[in-house]
Formats: structure tokens, C-alpha cells, sequence
């Protein structure tokens, strides 16, 4: 638990991970992962676009796979 709460914290891997989260789900236009904003980015610190709507992946994934 020590070791994934260190990489939780690490906000570098973090912005990685939305990026490739991002670049993973590019041929799902029903879902969006916000861009990461490097130059407000760091190791302390992630900041991504700010977007609005609602939150529906649930359903969204049900409709995909249905």
C-alpha cells in the first residue's frame, strides 16, 4: 500500500497515465479524458482543462457494449 500511495502522489506518473488514458480512448468520442496542462504541471502539482457535463461513463460504456 506504501509503495501506491507514493505513486499516487507522484503527479509526473499521474499525467502520464491520463495521457495514455487519453490517447486509449481517442476512438471513443463519446468519452473524454481532460488534457493535461504541462507547463502547470509537476511533480506536486497536476493540473488538466477544466470541462463541464455530466459524468455518465456507466451508461455510456452499457450503450458501447450492448
Amino acid at each position: 500500500m506504501k509503495v501506491e500511495l507514493a505513486q499516487e502522489c507522484d503527479y509526473e506518473r499521474e499525467a502520464d497515465c491520463c495521457r495514455r488514458m487519453r490517447k486509449t480512448l481517442e476512438d471513443w468520442p463519446e468519452l473524454y479524458v481532460p488534457r493535461v496542462i504541462d507547463e502547470l504541471s509537476t511533480k506536486k502539482v497536476f493540473t488538466t482543462e477544466l470541462i463541464e457535463g455530466p459524468i455518465s461513463l456507466l451508461t455510456t460504456l452499457r450503450r458501447r457494449l450492448s
